[in-house]
């Protein structure tokens, strides 16, 4: 709204310069007119110099224009806009780094933990048969002792 009402203040000034130099143009119009006495040509001499210094004296706003064009350039804000997307293309790029990164782990875990269940179940397997080997071969070992101490009885 500030810099609204900046633009309306600017354009109302530079709409009343050219008011002004419109005027300044008729009188130039007049004056040019040759003059018949010298009085008259004096008068003109006169208002010739009058005008050249109000027209040295005009109001400068290319200060005022710039610092306003500065508050509002749309060049900034295409710079900002591309600077903005090229961050969120920056950052997506790196988020779809992640996400391929996090996606790899969780599939090498899943593969080490299905890795490691088969590798425990292979050991209790194993155990077990060793368990069972074992105590088949005690029996029978056992059961071979007792023969031969029963025979040598």
């Amino acid at each position: 709204n500030k810099i609204e009402n900046e633009i309306k203040k600017f354009d109302s000034e530079i709409n009343q310069i050219h008011q002004w130099l419109k005027q300044q143009e008729n009188s130039f119009q007049l004056l040019i007119v040759n003059q018949p006495t010298l009085a008259l040509k004096l008068d003109k001499l006169e208002q010739i110099k009058i005008l050249i210094r109000n027209l040295e004296t005009y109001v400068d706003l290319k200060q005022e224009l710039k610092q306003l064009e500065n508050k509002v350039s749309i060049i900034s804000l295409i710079q900002n806009y591309n600077q903005s997307i090229e961050k969120r293309q920056q950052l997506l790029s790196n988020v779809q780094d992640a996400l391929i990164q996090a996606s790899e782990a969780v599939e090498y875990h899943e593969h080490f933990e299905t890795i490691s269940e088969r590798f425990h179940q292979w050991m209790t397997d194993a155990e077990n048969r060793l368990e069972k080997h074992t105590s088949t071969n005690e029996m029978k070992s056992d059961y071979v002792i007792e023969e031969h101490y029963r025979s040598v009885e």
